[in-house]
């Protein structure tokens, strides 16, 4: 099925990233926008933003912000409440990511929103975050129209002289360069892998480097369909270089996908950027390995624990 984006749509950043996203295709997608965080340095002098009080606690931790969220879930029901779609920015790598987006995303579910959802995934060596950055990924798939993720680790195993500042700041900006690519008749309502490279002005090194971060995560039978975006640095790249670029894609897909091509200038340097639709999300590596477990056994939660202050007074005890 098509993916077809209704007006009005509000854009949610989540987080530093989110943040930072949505602040740069708020004009691509003539469309409003909303910041949400438990730091208020994410979004500093923006009037278009929420923060989530973690009632005096330094440093919270996920769950702790996801509790925090789930009590002004009122407050995010009138935000949303004018809009057809909604498209949720965030960055599962830190904490305003995991505490956030599950709520906002059973929101939008509640209310009927048609959620598109872009998700940057960790890294692998961050072992703290793996395990709850994949139980978000699962509640944001179950709310979501359309999912496009970017997973930072098949980035780097791809680019390994990469450094972590590097390829956060290519997935920001890769994230940034595609969200004209959701008015794509040819993305469909699944799970979008993006894949793209590290800094190079080599287009065939690029596309390589895309395709084998793509295969860090899925097999190639498991890619239904294709979208080749290529970013031009400037206008001595000739319509044979990109019809070169577009022909080794088709010949690796041969007639099984069908494979949308398109090309936008950039002030950078040129870069490939493949948008693959899955038939199986089950097999991505990244994704939780407990989603075989059926919903009604699951060890999880929907609403999130609330603190409760009993008020009790007790006397000490010799």
């Amino acid at each position: 099925m098509e993916l077809n984006i209704m007006k009005p749509v509000l854009i949610i950043g989540i987080g530093r990233a989110g943040s930072e996203i949505a602040m740069n295709i708020k004009n691509q997608m003539d469309s409003n926008y909303l910041l949400v965080s438990n730091d208020e340095n994410d979004f500093k002098n923006i009037s278009n933003s929420i923060k989530i009080n973690s009632n005096g606690i330094i440093n919270p931790s996920a769950n702790v912000i996801r509790s925090c969220t789930y009590k002004i879930k009122d407050k995010f029901k009138d935000k949303i409440s004018e809009y057809q779609t909604i498209i949720i920015i965030t960055n599962l790598a830190g904490n305003n990511g995991n505490g956030i987006s599950p709520v906002l995303a059973r929101i939008c579910r509640q209310e009927n929103k048609n959620l598109i959802s872009l998700i940057i995934m960790p890294f692998k060596f961050e072992k703290d975050k793996l395990f709850m950055s994949s139980v978000s990924l699962k509640h944001l798939q179950r709310a979501s129209n359309c999912m496009m993720v970017f997973d930072n680790n098949a980035l780097l195993d791809s680019n390994p002289n990469l450094t972590k500042l590097e390829c956060n700041r290519i997935s920001i900006n890769t994230m940034s360069s595609i969200i004209h690519l959701l008015k794509s008749p040819n993305l469909s309502k699944k799970i979008n892998l993006i894949t793209t490279s590290g800094i190079t002005e080599d287009l065939e090194k690029s596309l390589g480097d895309s395709i084998k971060m793509l295969y860090k995560n899925v097999s190639p039978e498991n890619v239904d369909k294709t979208i080749l975006h290529i970013l031009l640095s400037d206008d001595h790249t000739t319509i044979g270089c990109i019809n070169h670029i577009a022909n080794i894609v088709e010949n690796i897909y041969m007639n099984e996908n069908v494979v949308s091509v398109s090309y936008t200038k950039s002030i950078k340097k040129p870069k490939i950027i493949l948008v693959a639709s899955l038939n199986d999300h089950s097999r991505m590596n990244f994704n939780d390995p407990l989603t075989i477990i059926p919903i009604n056994n699951e060890i999880d939660y929907e609403e999130p624990d609330c603190e409760i202050n009993y008020n009790l007074s007790l006397q000490q005890l010799e």
